[in-house]
């Protein structure tokens, strides 16, 4: 067999003349008819290739390799899968599973689990292809690169896709002559590259590189080429962007006359996105067929695609934004219901396969439809908010759901094999901190090439762990499993900021809202609207300026004077947050909130009464609703472990460094805060050059760890940090960052205290909580932690946390962490302490409930 395949299977040449077998005749042409757009004519030609090769076996790979690409730019992905399956499996048993025919083959199959949103396989097979053709770099490379840039593209790795696609191009460039199929090759690349720059926000450059593709590609392939319509199409995309609707809808509507003079057999899938695209188009612009161009569009693509394909979820949302504005709230809801359950298909199977960042990115990409429906309840206060909560609910807290999966997984003892990765991860995470806090110079390339490595290792993880592929638990966070998970008599206040507009023709805003959800009674759930995110972020603002002191432990509360009294605020916070939401009096709150309510407690604000809500209420923070459905077990612990009033050494060296860090002051309070609290807790203190960070590394995880030091922020990737034995020290063994944090075995604590400055803080992530020490503690497996949002003085932190741990053992709290907490709040309160003393301590998480 004289076959020239690989050029076949990259579409850059037909079939050689020199075979004059019957089955090379018929895919000679299949072939031509399928560039010429003749699918109906290519499908018959190849059938009857395939019925040929009973009598000539050698050729059934190759005339499957060509059914199967029919069949996928028919979006039949199922068959297309089939036939690429068996066509690889024969490649590989006839030439090899190294030969370019095998790999160009698996590249396909890749295509077609992409198609079919199979983000976890495709991006298997993707690498598979890559792998083989790396040392050569050559065309299939770049066309394997041009692969991966799209899968990137479907999980929101926008960054990652334009990487690969950059180095795709820079091979093409390289590669390319005049020939139509090289410049085409190119050409495609530019668009795929446009369109990525448009996604990142270079809206002009994505434009440009657009007109510059479909240029090349109007001069080198025939008119009624589809990927000329392709690059109108997005050329379209890229216009509609930047704003300018009426250029798009022109470009569509070419783009839409070549799919109907192509047939019936047109690529489904790109003829009903680009319709869909028109259709909405025309909705901007005030059409009247818009409406009912939308709904054909979706009918199609339900029939045609399923009820899960991407078209078909775009479709969804874009006729309930047409709903929206029609007045038609239910059956907006019940099309953005069904919008967010296919787009749940595609959560699971990215989260098996990517790193921590990576899955961050794709969330991000996942709040359309959440934000739509909560527009829905802005705009009738009358609609039921049940389903809308539980959108909410499935938007949050994916990403810390998804390691806390993995790292119980690695201790289960089920995965030895990983135990290599796993240690790579902590090495890793050790230089990073090394490089951040040491005394070595920061090198840009080493912090580089070790976060590359790391998400490499966390994806390589995540898709050797079955138990992160299961996409359904992921998303079962009904309202009626988060109504059972609460504390009996509590109430859950489910905070919320959204993308709003008035008109989805317009700009959108930013906005909050929140939900109310009364333990065990799913069907008594509230919305309320709390208006425009800037006034209620200058509220915020506006508070902790006045209680927020400016230098850390050891400073001296000053009174309040009449300019900076925080109860006035305090009192406006109320009214602007709880009180629309009017939960019973004494009624227990589980809080979560989101935007900047992370950078309150709530136990300050002062209530109708006229004193702070801590004096009536115990109040939970959680970094999500999800954080509900954790797993609340409680393993069996070793005793207490107490760190305080660590010898952090010589202060004036430390100020004399270039460092990022502070320099740490000792610490006077914390020294008799940790006897006594550990005399409480029945264990000896580690203090002054033994309260070293390793100290946490112990065999048996600590049932309560106790840790009386120095917290800092830290803006890098490295986030929030503690401060040990050892932090002036020019080495970074006496710092703690959260990402080390993540890695300790804590399984089975009950509670994480954190009697340390700005121990709560961290990177505010849309819908994720605080990305923080608290959240790093969780990771690792404490139950329970608390922790502070500002400055705190000594002595005062000091006698508040003695207050706790007797409040802690008294059985009228029964071991609960966040009532003890209110409890010696609500007394310092009664001494008229300011707030500055005791109001930045807040429980996260709910400990172990019995």
């Amino acid at each position: 067999m004289t076959l020239d395949w690989e050029g076949w299977l990259l579409n850059s040449a037909d079939a050689p003349d020199s075979d004059d077998s019957q089955p090379a005749k018929l895919v000679r042409q299949s072939l031509r008819h399928r560039r010429a757009g003749e699918l109906d004519k290519a499908l018959d030609c190849a059938q009857a290739a395939y019925a040929l090769t009973r009598t000539d076996p050698e050729w059934k790979p190759f005339v499957e390799h060509v059914l199967g690409s029919l069949q996928k730019a028919m979006a039949n992905y199922g068959a297309a899968i089939e036939l690429y399956e068996s066509a690889h499996a024969g490649m590989t048993e006839l030439l090899g599973d190294r030969s370019p025919q095998a790999e160009v083959v698996l590249r396909a199959l890749a295509d077609a689990h992409h198609k079919a949103g199979h983000f976890d396989v495709a991006h298997d097979y993707c690498l598979q292809a890559l792998e083989q053709t790396r040392e050569a770099r050559g065309t299939r490379y770049a066309l394997g690169c041009h692969l991966l840039a799209r899968i990137l593209s479907s999980i929101g790795d926008y960054a990652g896709a334009a990487a690969a696609n950059d180095e795709a191009n820079m091979i093409l460039a390289r590669s390319k002559d005049a020939s139509p199929d090289s410049m085409t090759l190119y050409a495609a690349n530019i668009s795929q590259g446009a369109s990525y720059r448009v996604r990142q926000g270079d809206l002009a450059e994505g434009i440009a590189l657009q007109r510059k593709a479909l240029k090349l590609r109007r001069r080198y392939l025939p008119p009624n080429d589809l990927a000329i319509a392709e690059s109108l199409s997005h050329l379209a995309g890229a216009e509609l962007a930047a704003g300018h609707p009426r250029r798009a809808r022109r470009h569509l509507r070419k783009v839409l006359a070549m799919h109907k003079r192509l047939g019936e057999h047109t690529d489904k899938a790109r003829h009903l996105s680009d319709r869909l695209s028109y259709g909405y188009t025309g909705f901007l612009l005030g059409r009247r067929s818009a409406e009912a161009d939308l709904v054909s569009v979706l009918a199609d693509a339900r029939e045609s695609l399923g009820e899960h394909h991407q078209v078909t979820v775009d479709a969804m949302i874009d006729v309930a934004e047409v709903y929206v504005m029609k007045g038609r709230p239910e059956e907006a809801l019940e099309l953005l219901s069904a919008a967010i359950e296919g787009e749940n298909r595609r959560i699971g199977p990215v989260f098996a396969t990517r790193s921590d960042e990576e899955r961050l990115a794709f969330v991000s990409t996942l709040y359309g439809a959440r934000d739509l429906a909560l527009s829905v309840l802005v705009r009738d206060p009358d609609v039921a908010p049940a389903a809308v909560l539980q959108m909410v609910a499935q938007r949050s807290g994916l990403t810390l759901d998804a390691i806390v999966q993995r790292r119980q997984a690695i201790l289960s003892g089920k995965y030895p094999d990983l135990a290599a990765d796993v240690q790579r991860l902590r090495e890793i995470d050790e230089s990073l901190a090394g490089l951040a806090f040491g005394n070595a110079p920061r090198s840009f390339r080493a912090t580089r090439d070790w976060e590359q490595e790391r998400d490499r290792l966390q994806a390589r993880l995540a898709g050797r762990i079955p138990e992160l592929r299961r996409d359904h638990d992921l998303v079962t966070a009904t309202v009626e499993r988060l109504a059972d998970a609460l504390p009996a008599g509590s109430i859950l206040l489910q905070y919320v900021r959204f993308a709003y507009s008035e008109d989805p023709r317009g700009p959108a805003s930013r906005r909050y809202g929140a939900f109310s959800l009364p333990a065990g009674r799913p069907g008594s759930v509230r919305f309320v609207d709390l208006g425009p995110a800037k006034d209620f972020d200058r509220l915020v603002d506006d508070y902790r300026k006045a209680i927020v002191p400016a230098t850390g432990r050891g400073i001296r509360v000053r009174p309040p004077s009449a300019e900076s009294d925080w109860r006035p605020l305090a009192a406006g916070l109320y009214q602007a947050i709880i009180e629309p939401l009017r939960p019973p009096p004494g009624a227990r709150l589980v809080v979560v909130p989101d935007g900047s309510l992370h950078r309150i407690p709530l136990a300050g604000l002062i209530g109708p009464q006229g004193r702070p809500m801590v004096a009536d209420t115990v109040i939970t923070h959680l970094g999500s609703a999800r954080d509900l459905l954790l797993d609340p077990r409680s393993v069996p612990a070793g005793s207490a472990l107490v760190i305080a009033d660590p010898d952090y050494g010589d202060y004036d060296q430390r100020q004399r460094r270039s460092v990022v860090t502070p320099a740490f002051r000792p610490l006077p309070g914390s020294a008799e805060e940790g006897q006594k609290v550990a005399a409480r807790l029945g264990t000896a203190v580690v203090t002054g050059s033994d309260a070293r960070k390793h100290a946490l590394n112990t065999t048996d995880p600590p049932a309560i760890l106790h840790l009386a030091t120095h917290g800092f922020w830290h803006g890098g990737a490295t986030g929030p940090g503690l401060a040990f034995a050892g932090a002036n020290l020019p080495d970074d063994h006496g710092i703690l960052t959260t990402p080390e944090i993540a890695h300790l075995n804590l399984t089975g604590t009950r509670l994480v205290v954190l009697s340390a400055c700005d121990s709560g803080s961290g990177a505010i992530r849309d819908a994720e909580g605080v990305f923080g020490l608290c959240r790093a503690f969780t990771i690792a497996g404490a139950h329970a932690v608390i922790s502070s949002l500002w400055s705190i003085p000594d002595r005062p932190a000091a006698r508040l946390m003695i207050g706790f741990y007797d409040n802690l053992q008294d059985p009228l709290n029964a071991g609960d962490p966040a009532a003890a907490l209110a409890r010696i709040q609500a007394a310092f309160v009664a001494e008229g302490r300011h707030v500055r003393e005791w109001g930045a301590f807040a429980c996260y998480g709910l400990g172990v409930r019995r």
